[in-house]
């Protein structure tokens, strides 16, 4: 799989937020998503500590 570089990661996402927001934001997030989020957060903590 080809990486993106940091413009289309970035316009991808702004995409995506833009599509789904207004769907999203009066739905709470579920006790998944936010170990999801956890779990990404540790990893980019991991990936700063070892660059």
């Amino acid at each position: 799989m080809p990486a993106l570089n940091g413009e289309s990661r970035d316009r991808i996402g702004q995409g995506l937020r833009d599509a789904y927001v207004e769907r999203c934001d009066a739905q709470p997030i579920t006790d998944v998503q936010v170990e999801l989020l956890l779990q990404l957060r540790q990893k980019e903590r991991d990936r700063r500590r070892s660059a």
